[in-house]
């Protein structure tokens, strides 16, 4: 398929830690690679100061966190309620219809407070329907960033598929992951569900080569709703 030169399609990426994040907008060009579109990054931590960071840290054990990268790639786990308060006051900020597309870069639930609007995506409703529509049983492993989400969220994944297997993996941190495959190798899933969207394609292609097993990327879902519209 040759180049489709739709420059005026605007995605605009918010982004949990700062701007710009060179592995998401690297992915989204291959993942994107027939297509022609501008990205617009903004970062939910962009505007903050180390003074103010510590006020959106997760101080207790039983707060659902979001893991990622502040500044000189300091990874800190973020309040979830905190992050979703900055991420609507973005969205009020720039003028959701200069763009065909919004993309918030996390795998929450932020449906509640940004409402019905068409254009936003948000990865973890992308990836619940995709399970969803998905009859064949099989073995799933979920790999989650941080040990607080699969505390919050195993209930509602265990509703979605049968008996997954759970396991937390910093997406940031190589030595995790490199653990994270020694554990898959033995607990021989069918297949490996990435649930959160720092993971990235060269990850999920290594895993793919390690297991020989069918791996599902947020970023990857997000990109192929995405070219529905870009192929209208």
């Amino acid at each position: 398929m040759g180049r489709n030169n739709n420059v005026n399609f605007k995605i605009c990426i918010i982004e949990m830690g700062n701007s710009p994040r060179i592995d998401i907008i690297n992915d989204f060009n291959l993942l994107l690679n027939d297509y022609m579109v501008k990205f617009i990054e903004i970062g939910v931590l962009d505007k903050l100061s180390e003074k103010d960071l510590p006020n959106l840290l997760t101080t207790k054990k039983n707060e659902k966190t979001i893991i990622t990268k502040y500044r000189d790639n300091i990874t800190c786990y973020l309040k979830k309620d905190e992050v979703g308060k900055i991420i609507e006051n973005l969205i009020h900020k720039i003028d959701p219809r200069k763009f065909n597309k919004i993309v918030i870069a996390c795998d929450e639930d932020y449906r509640n407070i940004l409402g019905k609007m068409d254009n936003i995506v948000l990865p973890l409703e992308i990836m619940k329907q995709y399970l969803e529509s998905q009859s064949l049983k099989t073995n799933n492993s979920i790999v989650f960033p941080t040990k607080s989400q699969v505390k919050f969220e195993r209930e509602e994944w265990c509703r979605i598929l049968s008996s997954p297997q759970f396991l937390v993996c910093d997406p940031f941190s190589t030595e995790n992951f490199v653990s994270t495959i020694k554990s898959l190798k033995k607990s021989k899933p069918d297949r490996i569900i990435l649930n959160c969207f720092g993971f990235t394609l060269e990850q999920k292609r290594s895993l793919e080569h390690e297991l020989g097993i069918p791996v599902i990327l947020p970023r990857e879902l997000v990109a192929r709703h995405i070219k529905q519209d870009l192929a209208v």
